[in-house]
């Protein structure tokens, strides 16, 4: 099982802040999901996440990879106003420390993503 939380972004003038609400002004909320959540097939993947998966040698770790970037994309959907319809749109990239960044249609998304450190010590 993975979750995932969405973390409005405040920009201010000293950098980047995070506050404690989506985009919407609601209170933040876990988004939990498993295997059996996964959509059929591959379309909803942006093209970088589809090559990755692809490159991935152990079925495990692929399947951890697409629970946690579906997982990511769900909570992110739920966290905009609108969400895009295609789901390819959402994106989960990696900052150079490994953070993930939630990107919409190629550009930074309004929050930040967090996705937990599973148990065998690797994060999403």
């Amino acid at each position: 099982m993975w979750a995932a939380q969405c973390v409005a972004l405040d920009r201010g003038p000293d950098g980047l802040h995070t506050r404690g609400v989506n985009p919407t002004g609601s209170p933040l909320r876990w988004f939990a999901q498993g295997e059996d959540h996964l959509p059929i097939g591959d379309a909803w993947l942006s093209s970088a996440e589809r090559e990755r998966a692809a490159a991935m040698r152990f079925a495990k770790r692929r399947n951890e990879f697409l629970v946690s970037r579906w997982t990511a994309k769900q909570a992110l959907a739920l966290a905009l106003d609108p969400a895009p319809a295609d789901p390819s749109e959402l994106e989960v990239r990696h900052a150079p420390t490994g953070a993930p960044l939630a990107y919409v249609s190629g550009a930074p998304g309004p929050c930040s993503i967090s996705l937990p450190i599973e148990p065998g010590g690797r994060s999403a």
